[in-house]
């Protein structure tokens, strides 16, 4: 069976399911909103160009754009992390069929490039590179800066489906990310720069296509081989039976109802992956106003102290306690059902949010050595 194959019967099971009438109106609406989004988007390249050049005469317009290029990687890095998912394929059903591995784990790899955020370097770069070209540049050169971004692009794609199926992967990149942030603001290394420069050298050598091409292919095959490891029902794709951890609290007993819903919620967070990534960033929170002290313009400025003590206590409402009560979605129904009050359950979640924010008020008071006047505004 060939990916082809794959891709017809899921347009035949579309249009065979029911009130398909219904999806493919919705369907229509949705993509012609995505088009005009996708034309402001066209046109944000070209844009960005000639404002540059017109603001900034005396500096290379390029190496501007390759400065906000790197940014633009950091908020699609966060992006992809957080909304980013892989394409649901019914892989249990396919894999019972005498369907080679091979073919069904190359049809999922493939169709994760047809992610929103993989159409960036066509909708921004894309333009930017053709208005290159018009202002005098040789084609070759635009052209080999531009599938650069491609493979960048790319590259991240098959990056961040690992680090979402794997903690080892994820910690790896955590680690990279600090050190990266700690010799931007504490040393004369400059990521972004160094990030235009590198852009540049490898435009000025096409030859360069090569690495960028092989760095791709093995992000591929590390994915490929990472999901072929786990490609069994008995191992990757089954629900195993795991160890679960005995996590009683049981001196929140003596609270009722309010201790019944903290119980549940701590138990979600030390249990289940993608709230134990929640914690770890609200963590990471609370070295937010490090970025502070290396700035003499937000040292002070009583409302960037203010802005950034809150960051510092409340990074674990912003990370885990947006996303109430959407924890609870598998059974909120059941919940509704019982002899409670919807207030009892907002109340559990409030004091979760209090007492977080006072455990990052007293793991926060390092700042003491730093800036007591910085403290006491936490």
């Amino acid at each position: 069976m060939t990916i082809l194959k794959f891709w017809q019967l899921e347009f035949k099971a579309f249009f065979r399911a029911p009130q398909w009438e219904v999806a493919a109106i919705a369907k229509i609406f949705i993509g012609l909103m995505v088009l005009f989004m996708f034309m402001y988007l066209m046109a944000l390249g070209p844009g960005i160009y000639y404002i540059l050049k017109k603001m900034f005469p005396n500096h290379s317009t390029i190496d501007l754009i390759n400065q906000g290029v790197f940014f633009l990687f950091l908020i699609e890095c966060v992006a992809r992390f957080f909304f980013q998912q892989p394409p649901s394929t019914h892989i249990q059903s396919w894999i019972l069929l005498p369907i080679k591995k091979r073919t069904l784990l190359n049809n999922l790899l493939l169709r994760s490039l047809l992610s929103p955020y993989n159409f960036t370097p066509w909708l921004i770069y894309l333009p930017v590179a053709v208005v290159r070209v018009i202002e005098g540049t040789f084609w070759t050169t635009s052209g080999t800066w531009f599938i650069h971004l491609l493979c960048i692009t790319l590259i991240l794609n098959y990056l961040i489906l690992l680090v979402n199926k794997s903690n080892r992967f994820f910690i790896s990149i955590l680690i990279l990310t600090v050190l990266g942030v700690g010799l931007e603001f504490y040393t004369d290394f400059s990521l972004y720069k160094t990030f235009a420069r590198g852009i540049e050298w490898l435009e000025q050598n096409p030859i360069s296509l090569l690495v960028t091409s092989a760095t791709l292919f093995l992000m591929y095959k590390l994915a490929y081989q990472y999901l072929r490891a786990r490609f069994y029902l008995d191992l990757g794709l089954a629900k195993k039976p795991e160890k679960v951890r005995q996590l009683g609290f049981a001196f929140l007993g003596g609270y009722g109802r309010l201790g019944a819903f903290l119980k549940n919620d701590l138990r979600l967070l030390f249990r289940n992956t993608r709230p134990k990534q929640d914690l770890l960033v609200s963590f990471m929170f609370l070295f937010y106003g490090l970025l502070f002290f290396s700035m003499e313009m937000y040292n002070t400025n009583s409302i960037m102290l203010v802005f950034a003590s809150v960051m510092i206590t409340g990074g674990f409402s912003f990370t885990y306690g947006q996303k109430v009560p959407s924890w609870d979605s598998e059974y909120y129904a059941l919940l509704m059902t019982q002899n409670l009050t919807y207030r009892e359950y907002l109340d559990s979640k409030w004091w979760l949010m209090v007492v977080f924010v006072m455990i990052s008020l007293i793991v926060s008071t390092f700042y003491l050595f730093l800036d007591g006047i910085f403290f006491f505004t936490l």
